[in-house]
């Protein structure tokens, strides 16, 4: 069987992109031949409004779960740590490090989950 990264990636600094690429340049070449790299993550909006609309309709969601104001401080304070890139560059940054393929596979509002496959032998096992 094919080895499967699961991960969540907490990156954070100012050059965004570099490290994150660097990162996932890092964990295609950890992978074996039929490997994907899946990863949930926090994710920006393609736009202020979309954004803005995202972190609305996410509060909204969590209130509605029971979220307590004290946890919902110690969230916001986590995330305020991160810099969330859009899925598009997520997913743009995977084909860059060398990922054959790359999608998103699931996204609600602030958070989602996209994959890499290693290469062609990933994408049949995938099927």
């Amino acid at each position: 069987m094919p080895a499967i990264k699961l991960r969540q990636l907490a990156t954070t600094g100012t050059d965004i992109a570099c490290k994150r690429l660097t990162l996932f340049a890092r964990v295609r070449d950890a992978l074996r031949p039929g490997g994907t790299f899946v990863n949930a993550e926090q994710i920006a909006g393609p736009t202020p409004a979309t954004d803005a609309l995202n972190a609305a309709r996410w509060g909204r969601q969590i209130a509605a779960a029971g979220i307590t104001a004290d946890q919902r401080a110690q969230a916001d304070a986590r995330m305020a740590l991160d810099r969330p890139a859009t899925v598009e560059e997520q997913v743009r940054w995977l084909r860059e490090a060398g990922f054959a393929e790359a999608d998103c596979v699931f996204k609600q509002w602030r958070f989602a989950v996209y994959a890499g496959w290693r290469d062609a032998r990933a994408m049949e096992l995938a099927a």
